[in-house]
């Protein structure tokens, strides 16, 4: 009897537990559907995020949107979809965010519909100039799936920001890219904020309002750190026969790999020595992309910065401009002490 009483007891117990659990999830998710809107209208991204329904993580400290479309600024263009998008790692100080994980699962971009309405491809999309929309249509890709996670941090007391970001799409790529950069305060934040508005308001109201405050901001960040890793998932097999057809090279699969890579490397080594680039680095750009090239595999980019260099300086007929160490590979390479491996 004693036995029965106390597996009663234990029973009821987890019963109370269970319910407290669920209850408390109810109300997380209430909760984080307003924190989702409020976060939203705060960043001025409610028009770009649609999403369905939205569930909290009492043990995972997570909020899951599903069903996710980011579009432009403004709500219009086409719209790039996950079905869902797993914010965690949140953290704050003084109500300003200093720290955010971002996970895209299965997400899909509309590359063939991009290439078709180039007018309305925004957000995500916009990193695909016109043209590389039309080749990667013509190696079969009408659309691009994977997943991508994003995590950004803020150091308020050294005025530095981080941002790592890890996208794996399939049978194209994967990348990995870590960037730190400094010169960012409570002011940067706000031109962030600013920038978008800009961008969903196309009038010359709101350019000659937020503009100034914009390119200030971007006049005072400086490049601490930058590394960028691209593995082969399937992108190497379609684009040498494109390339192949390009340099009308012919032959079995490994000599038009080895044809190919050598025109690649040709026309990076007239690109950079047209800009008066020192040989050694020529050298070795042309050598390790050709690699790339020829063999697939892994490309990576590794930067050891002593100093932060400026991004960006006043001028220009935006009167804000890449600084001269960013438009110069020389300087790039000297001053970042950057390598390629492959």
């Amino acid at each position: 009897m004693k036995t029965n009483v106390k597996t009663l007891v234990t029973i009821g117990a987890v019963v109370v537990l269970a319910g407290g659990y669920f209850a408390l999830s109810s109300w997380a998710s209430s909760e984080a559907v307003r924190e989702v809107r409020m976060a939203l209208i705060d960043t001025n991204l409610d028009r770009a995020v649609r999403y369905g329904d939205v569930s909290a993580s009492l043990l995972g400290g997570s909020v899951t949107l599903h069903d996710v479309q980011v579009r432009d600024a403004d709500g219009r263009g086409i719209a790039t979809t996950a079905d869902k998008l797993v914010v965690s790692d949140i953290e704050k100080d003084h109500d300003r965010l200093t720290a955010i994980r971002m996970r895209f699962e299965g997400l899909s971009l509309p590359v063939l519909e991009a290439a078709r309405q180039p007018k309305e491809s925004g957000g995500l999309l916009a990193f695909l100039n016109p043209t590389t929309r039309i080749e990667l249509v013509g190696m079969g890709y009408s659309t691009l799936n994977g997943t991508m996670e994003i995590y950004g941090q803020v150091d308020p007391g050294l005025r530095e920001a981080s941002v790592d970001i890890e996208a794996d799409f399939d049978d194209f790529q994967a990348i990995e890219m870590k960037l730190a950069v400094a010169g960012v305060d409570k002011s940067t934040f706000d031109a962030v904020i600013d920038a978008q508005a800009l961008i969903a308001a196309k009038t010359i109201f709101g350019l000659l309002d937020k503009a100034p405050k914009v390119l200030e901001a971007a006049s005072r960040l400086e490049l601490k750190d930058l590394q960028i890793t691209t593995q082969d998932r399937g992108l190497h097999a379609r684009a040498l026969p494109n390339l192949a057809e390009k340099y009308l090279i012919s032959g079995s699969p490994h000599e038009r790999a080895v044809s190919i890579a050598g025109n690649v490397k040709r026309d990076i080594r007239y690109n950079l020595e047209r800009q008066n680039t020192a040989p050694l680095i020529v050298d070795e750009i042309s050598t390790k992309i050709a690699g790339y090239v020829e063999e697939g595999g892994e490309l990576t980019m590794t930067t050891r910065i002593d100093h932060p260099i400026p991004l960006f300086e006043r001028g220009g007929f935006l009167g804000v401009r890449p600084a001269p160490v960013i438009q110069s590979v020389d300087r790039f390479m000297a001053l970042t002490d950057a390598k390629l491996e492959n």
